[in-house]
């Protein structure tokens, strides 16, 4: 399967199905305004993907939403469309309109590549999305991330911090399960971490207050602080690469 056809293919094919869903009736400033339409589209064109049962697309997710997110965040700036870490702040606001969306959990995809690809641009940002008043929590917030520091203000869902390979990620709250699920690099920190934080562990540093279960399961590289003692906790790692430490004391290796 050749990912990039594939989303060659779904990107070119915009419905008057999907179109309706761009049509707003709330006037904001013109970035919110941008940002606010990419992210329709590109979430009707989620529900669209996963709504025919598309087994590429399941097969290449979350890196398949993710390349689509890019490459539509892309021809917009082409086009003249632009925003800023405030303009991200002020619409991580306006995402509780959508949480009836069938696939809006998803969005943190497309916030991270929002984030993404300005950090790019624009080198050691600093950017804040507000999630604590939502009732659905946001899955993979902090997706790839690079560069720059990304604070959230709320719990998320599960598999934060994935296939991060740089940068600061803090999350103001607690985090699902698989929290830095394949990360590579930077520091990701969260408050508690519901099951198996470390889970692929491939480099990086993860930080959390405590957490249940599994820890670290198929690690290979990297540091796991725990601020809590972890008596029930089990380690599921057998790389001398990772360290995994308990109230600032070496877990494991021993």
């Amino acid at each position: 399967m050749n990912l990039i056809k594939l989303i060659k293919d779904e990107y070119s094919d915009t419905s008057q199905e999907e179109e309706k869903h761009i049509q707003t009736n709330k006037k904001l400033p013109p970035n919110q305004e941008n940002i606010k339409n990419m992210f329709l589209y590109w979430l009707t064109k989620t529900e669209y993907n996963y709504g025919k049962n598309n087994k590429a697309v399941s097969q290449f997710r979350p890196r398949y939403e993710f390349l689509i997110a890019n490459n539509l965040i892309t021809a917009n700036r082409r086009s003249g469309g632009r925003y800023d870490s405030e303009d991200l702040h002020a619409f991580s606001f306006q995402l509780a309109e959508f949480q009836e969306r069938e696939w809006f959990c998803e969005s943190g995809i497309f916030l991270s590549a929002l984030i993404n690809f300005h950090s790019t641009l624009f080198e050691k940002q600093k950017y804040t999305l507000e999630t604590g008043y939502l009732t659905k929590k946001l899955q993979f917030l902090g997706f790839a991330q690079k560069t720059g520091t990304i604070t959230i203000q709320g719990d998320t869902g599960r598999d934060a911090s994935r296939e991060k390979t740089g940068g600061e990620l803090f999350i103001l709250g607690n985090t699902g399960p698989y929290f830095g699920v394949d990360s590579q690099g930077g520091i990701s920190t969260a408050y508690n971490a519901e099951y198996n934080p470390g889970f692929r562990l491939q480099g990086g540093t993860l930080k959390i207050k405590s957490t249940k279960g599994q820890v670290c399961a198929h690690a290979e590289k990297g540091i796991v602080h725990i601020e809590e003692r972890i008596e029930e906790i089990q380690i599921k790692c057998t790389s001398k690469y990772v360290q995994i430490y308990s109230e600032n004391k070496l877990m494991y290796p021993r």
